[in-house]
C-alpha cells in the first residue's frame, strides 16, 4: 500500500492516547476520562495491510469495584526496533455525573469531514 504526502503528514501528526472512563449504571451516565497513556505517535507502532495498529483485541477485567484494562503503550523506536509493551492498572470503577446525550458513539480513525458531526468515543 503506497501512502500520498497528505496521508504521511496526517500519520507524522496523529497521536494516539490510551484513556479510561467508567459507568455503574449501563452506560446512561460516565465518568471523567482519565488518560492512562500518550501522546504516541503512530509511526511508533506496527504497521500493517489496515494502517498502524496497536493489537487486534482489547481487555478489561473487572474485579470488585476495580477494572482492569490491557493497555497497549508504545515508545520512539531504538535501533530501528519498535517499543511497544502491554501494560494494565488498577483503576476505580466510579461512574459519573457526565450524561449520554446521543444514541450513538462513532469512532474512526479517519478525518472527520468538515460537515459532518460525529461523537467520538474517550
Amino acid at each position: 500500500m503506497t501512502s500520498t504526502s497528505s496521508e504521511d503528514s496526517y500519520d507524522f501528526y496523529c497521536q494516539l492516547y490510551a484513556g479510561f472512563v467508567s459507568s455503574v449504571n449501563g452506560g446512561a451516565s460516565w465518568s471523567s476520562n482519565v488518560q492512562l497513556a500518550g501522546p504516541m505517535s503512530l509511526k511508533w507502532l506496527a504497521k500493517t495491510t489496515d494502517g498502524y495498529m496497536t493489537g487486534d483485541y482489547i481487555s478489561t477485567s473487572i474485579v470488585g469495584a476495580q477494572a482492569f484494562p490491557a493497555i497497549a503503550v508504545a515508545f520512539v523506536p531504538q535501533h530501528k526496533k519498535l517499543q511497544e509493551f502491554m501494560y494494565t492498572a488498577a483503576l476505580n470503577v466510579v461512574g459519573g455525573p457526565i450524561r449520554v446525550t446521543h444514541n450513538a458513539v462513532v469512532v474512526t480513525p479517519y478525518r472527520q469531514r468538515s460537515n459532518t458531526k460525529y461523537l467520538m468515543a474517550n
